[in-house]
């Protein structure tokens, strides 16, 4: 009995392939339906196993098998093998697209359960959801869920591995840390995630200092200065995803799966964003977490170890482009990277990173302050003299692994995952937004809409408008662009956040006209002068693929030329102007002109002074 599936998909390119150890040996399209427990791994240690549930499609309509499968894989690459992904020959091609919701949920304890279908059976309980609406293999399945109430008698539902996933660090090698080796002891956490302050540093805790280790992102630093300082709550909820694990592995079955729970390691009010199927009674299940606040708390002061690693090269996942390298790579790349999961990487191998999907900051975000160092490497003696790098076009090895590094010579070269970060609408974008509802409010005969759009939400009139991701540049366009240039997509000073843009559509005189903002990188961002200062897009079109087409264009365009817009409207297909952002006495707010000038630039005369009856 086939299971009907009624989503749309989008498709997407994959770059990581399952070849040592194959998700499946035929040419059949498999989703990825839910997550099991962790396995030991025991051909690679210091890579953890995790099981992966498919269902396969049967036929164009995208019914679903009844039967399932399941697959190891590294939980390293949890943030490819995301559930309502679709798999083909090992590679991910198609991802579901399903409903997003946000929600405010509370992080303090008493607030939030863990369950499961097994726990609830036990304690005599109604189940977590109705599996007649999402269908699980087993009846008392065990897989552990975090459950939030959100209004009366309604619940989000969220499987504790996507949130560990998603909301446990921005970087693979965190989530590998902390399901492999124990806090405290011999061959800990600790070592592998902090260095020590520098010599004389005072850490007296008015400010959290992280010294990060070079395997870890910047973005990390969060959960971490949290595990360092909040002992009590973080650190301990923390330490129990290994001892879980430890304590439910047992020798006589190995590759018996460990179910385990991932808690809360804040606590506090905090919003989340999910996209996921809302049931009948109101609850929502969270398959996959796109978005989440951030904890408030005492400012982090970040550090990080240099990287002595000589070749690094960035490529996209299905979610996100490419980012710059950091030193002179081949000049050819493969179109998909071989992951392993049954060997370790070599030691003198270079490292690859591929891009997770990309993950919203809701809110306002931590305050960090970033120790700056002089990268000029040294030598050994620490002289001060340079070291000539030495640069290889070695870099395309028959496999990949995320393991340590161990032995050579084993043609595994070392890859790692993390997440593009993304600050929400705010500032000049949400005034943007703002006026265009304060004018429709102004004008109701003239403006009879005013919509947001994204490619994931299509054209939405209600909440906060959320933003496209500009991709930063793939490889080889780097090596061809100036630093400024190349480093232009980027919002924050030494991080993975992206600029972000609101699309907006007016229906103004029965007319479809395009708005595009691109957030403003500020000083506090890292920007070496005052908050930038950009002209936005207008466009009019009323073919929505044509202007989707000018959208994806102009936001890959935009990038080379560094924000100046009128220099990219000679290469976009619709008729489009640029406007510029001046305020003006009178108004209702600060970007309400702004608006009224795009407008103009398209031919529609709208005045302030014309209020409605």
């Amino acid at each position: 009995m086939s299971i009907p599936f009624n989503y749309k998909f989008k498709q997407v390119k994959g770059i990581i392939r399952k070849d040592d150890h194959p998700l499946f040996d035929d040419d059949k399209l498999w989703m990825v339906w839910w997550y099991g427990g962790i396995v030991k791994n025991h051909n690679a240690p210091t890579q953890t196993y995790i099981k992966v549930v498919f269902r396969q499609i049967l036929n164009d309509k995208y019914d679903l098998s009844d039967t399932v499968h399941h697959q190891k894989v590294c939980i390293t690459t949890l943030g490819q093998l995301r559930i309502g992904s679709v798999w083909k020959n090992n590679l991910c091609i198609e991802q579901a697209i399903f409903n997003i919701e946000e929600f405010e949920v509370d992080y303090n304890q008493g607030s939030w359960r863990v369950n499961s279908f097994e726990l609830a059976n036990i304690q005599n309980e109604k189940p977590p959801f109705n599996l007649e609406e999402f269908k699980l293999c087993w009846p008392l399945d065990k897989n552990y869920l975090l459950e939030f109430p959100f209004s009366v008698n309604q619940k989000l539902i969220i499987p504790c591995l996507e949130y560990f996933a998603r909301c446990y660090g921005h970087s693979s090698e965190l989530k590998r840390i902390l399901t492999t080796f124990p806090w405290d002891g011999v061959n800990n956490c600790q070592d592998r995630l902090y260095a020590p302050l520098d010599e004389g540093e005072v850490d007296d805790g008015s400010i959290w200092k992280v010294k990060l280790k070079e395997k870890l992102v910047n973005d990390d630093v969060v959960i971490l200065a949290h595990a360092k300082y909040d002992v009590d709550f973080a650190q301990q909820n923390i330490r129990f995803i290994y001892n879980q694990i430890e304590t439910g592995y047992d020798k006589s079955l190995p590759n018996r799966p460990i179910f385990i729970k991932v808690l809360p390691w804040f606590e506090g009010l905090a919003k989340i964003r999910v996209s996921g199927i809302k049931l009948k009674n109101g609850d929502f299940i969270g398959l996959n977490i796109i978005g989440s606040s951030e904890p408030e708390g005492r400012e982090i002061q970040r550090d990080k170890v240099l990287k002595d690693q000589t070749i690094i090269e960035k490529f996209s996942s299905p979610y996100g482009e490419e980012v710059l390298e950091k030193h002179r790579v081949s000049n050819d790349h493969p179109d998909t990277l071989p992951h392993s999961s049954e060997q370790e990487p070599d030691r003198n191998s270079p490292q690859v990173e591929v891009f997770d999907p990309t993950f919203v900051i809701l809110g306002n975000t931590r305050k960090i302050s970033d120790i700056r160092r002089d990268r000029i490497k040294k030598t050994s003696q620490d002289t001060g003299e340079k070291i000539k790098v030495t640069v290889t076009d070695d870099l395309f090895a028959g496999n990949y692994a995320s393991g340590d590094a161990y032995g050579n010579d084993k043609n595994v070269n070392k890859i790692k995952f993390k997440s593009i970060s993304l600050i929400e609408s705010k500032g000049v974008l949400l005034g943007m937004w703002e006026a265009m509802l304060l004018l429709k409010d102004n004008h109701p005969n003239q403006l009879s809409s005013v919509e947001w759009f994204t490619f994931d939400d299509n054209f939405q009139s209600l909440g906060t408008p959320r933003l496209i991701a500009l991709a930063p540049f793939n490889h080889t366009e780097s090596k061809k662009l100036k630093y400024e240039i190349r480093n232009w997509p980027y919002l924050k000073y030494k991080s993975s956040t992206v600029r972000g843009a609101i699309v907006a559509r007016i229906i103004v005189d029965s007319r479809h006209i395009y708005i595009i903002e691109i957030q403003r990188r500020s000083k506090a961002d890292g920007s070496s002068a005052n908050d930038e200062s950009y002209t936005g897009l207008v466009f009019e079109n009323e073919d929505v693929e044509l202007v989707k087409n000018t959208i994806e264009t102009f936001l890959d365009k935009i990038r080379y030329e560094k924000g100046v817009v009128k220099r990219t409207l000679s290469q976009l297909e619709c008729k489009a102007n640029f406007f510029m952002h001046k305020s003006a006495k009178g108004n209702d707010l600060h970007c309400q002109n702004a608006v009224i000038k795009a407008l103009s630039k398209m031919g529609v005369k709208l005045k302030i002074e014309d209020e409605k009856h």
